[in-house]
């Protein structure tokens, strides 16, 4: 069980497994987040992607490093107004110019009245949303690749702290009339779903939580409960200190207790100290 609160200017031995290669001595310390900035509820509660992979690339060095490896099932309309940490890991410090996600082909989608597709991500839409992004889908893994090019001469990491979100564009979030789509073909039952993605870059985050209002997440499992404390055990590992006030922060869903699975929106996390204090939490009781 690696603790998160081993990240910052010194890496032990749990950290460095997570290394990234690229050449070159320096790194730095890189906070991977997932989020969505408007959302559909008006016609679905639910559109799931199962998320396996996410990488930085330099496709002219062939420095890499993989900011999440694993397989974890998301809600993308769970994440409006909100940065949901994925892993922390410590990357290369340099340039890289592409994002690179594994996404299961296969999307779940609810409507607003309970009734749940099986839908397909669709590449010709997506490549045909946006230009600078390439989806290439296996039908044997039921698997898709999907290459976004960082704009503006990409993305740096640099020594010390970095944050980076990769932002699911569910609606027209950045107002060019591209929006994400659900489009079922009522003759054959077919369903068929496309969206945007962007990067969110560590020198753009600040401002965008602020302009677009967003709280940072934390979702795992609740353990060494207080009433003023527990801590996050995240699924890939890490262990997040929670402080909260009893009597005023906000509990939705049920009664939070020990082993249950919640979602803590954090009015300030800090990915170097492992510590969130929260703002609200979310129990989540059929997880």
């Amino acid at each position: 069980m690696r603790k998160l609160t081993l990240l910052g200017a010194v890496f032990g031995a749990g950290i460095l497994a997570y290394s990234c290669g690229g050449g070159g001595t320096s790194s730095g310390t890189v906070g991977a987040f997932i989020t969505d900035a408007n959302d559909l509820r008006n016609q679905y509660q639910d559109i799931s992607i199962n998320l396996q992979h996410v990488a930085l690339v330099n496709t002219n060095t062939g420095s890499t490093c993989v900011l999440f490896d694993g397989s974890q099932t998301m809600n993308l309309l769970e994440l409006q107004n909100s940065m949901r940490l994925l892993d922390v890991v410590n990357c290369p410090a340099g340039v890289y110019n592409q994002v690179r996600l594994v996404i299961s082909r296969d999307v779940n989608v609810t409507d607003t009245s309970g009734n749940t597709k099986t839908c397909q991500i669709d590449p010709a839409r997506m490549m045909q949303m946006e230009d600078d992004t390439q989806v290439v889908c296996s039908e044997n893994e039921n698997t898709c690749i999907i290459n976004v090019e960082v704009e503006d001469g990409g993305l740096v990491i640099s020594e010390g702290t970095n944050e980076v979100a990769v932002d699911f564009e569910i609606s027209d979030s950045d107002g060019d009339g591209n929006g994400s789509t659900v489009n079922v073909n009522v003759d054959n039952g077919t369903c068929t779903v496309a969206f945007e993605i962007e990067e969110i870059e560590p020198e753009e985050m600040e401002d965008h939580m602020m302009r677009m209002g967003k709280m940072w997440e934390i979702e795992g499992i609740v353990r060494y409960l207080t009433d003023t404390s527990f801590q996050v055990y995240t699924e890939h590992g890490m262990v997040i200190v929670v402080t909260y006030d009893g009597n005023s922060t906000q509990v939705n869903g049920g009664i939070l207790q020990e082993n249950t699975k919640v979602e803590v929106k954090c009015s300030n996390l800090d990915i170097n100290t492992a510590t969130c204090t929260a703002s609200s939490i979310e129990i989540e009781l059929n997880s």
